[in-house]
């Protein structure tokens, strides 16, 4: 609770600082128009801050992270057509909206998402959303369009 008084008393004293700086630099343009002739009423003096991004060598900032590429597939486009099962490394094969084949086994990633399980009829994918660890599947033979 003390480091929180000190935090509070130290912001009000700078915010007193800079309002005193502030009436002294409307006193001083106020002194210098006068001196010039001309008088002119102001209420307040907005002070802005100005930053500069320098670009050489640098991403620029408003670019997304990730490219589309690696956003594609989602689950949504992805369609189960066929898996084979083998006891110690089961394949599964699925096709997206464009016709493009993926075969995976487990641990291997489509786009976001990793395969965690195979089963004889169900591919079970891992993917993190919104800060959120998701598991979704694939059902050979689904052929909803709208996914929960």
């Amino acid at each position: 609770m003390n480091r929180l008084r000190v935090t509070v008393l130290a912001t009000a004293m700078v915010a007193v600082a800079g309002l005193a700086v502030a009436q002294q630099g409307a006193e001083s343009a106020d002194a210098g128009l006068a001196a010039a002739g001309e008088r002119q009423d102001s209420a307040a003096i907005i002070l802005r801050e100005v930053f500069e991004y320098q670009a050489a060598g640098r991403r620029d900032p408003f670019a997304p992270l990730l490219n589309t590429a690696e956003l594609r597939p989602t689950i949504q486009e992805l369609r189960l057509t066929g898996v084979l099962v083998h006891p110690t490394r089961p394949i599964a094969v699925m096709r997206d909206g464009d016709g493009t084949q993926y075969r995976v086994t487990t641990g291997m990633s489509v786009g976001r998402m990793r395969v965690v399980q195979i089963k004889p009829r169900t591919v079970v994918f891992q993917y993190q959303e919104y800060g959120y660890d998701r598991r979704d599947s694939l059902v050979l033979g689904d052929t909803a369009q709208v996914r929960p």
